[in-house]
């Protein structure tokens, strides 16, 4: 997941019924993909987010806002690193 922070106030629309963000350990594993100028949240708010959720992070540079609206269409690495995560859960 790369996340936005909903909460800032640089967010640019309505997040309503997206706060508060929750800021407890997933019952699951997960990962949190962060670009390193994302307009939608820090590295250091996404990095929060992994250690609050207890995911593993991955930064990947500047990416902007990992989304459609940032030209991500197809995106084979990072369909890689979803086969690598599942490949780790599945030891």
């Amino acid at each position: 997941m790369a996340p936005s922070d909903v909460e800032a106030a640089s967010y640019p629309i309505d997040a309503n019924g997206f706060t508060p963000i929750p800021m407890a350990r997933l019952p699951f594993p997960s990962i949190v993909v962060a670009s390193t100028n994302d307009e939608y949240v820090t590295r250091e708010r996404a990095r929060a987010f992994a250690d609050a959720w207890g995911s593993r992070y991955l930064e990947i540079g500047d990416a902007g806002h990992v989304n459609a609206d940032s030209g991500y269409g197809d995106w084979p690495e990072g369909e890689r690193m979803l086969q690598d995560f599942l490949a780790q859960l599945r030891g």
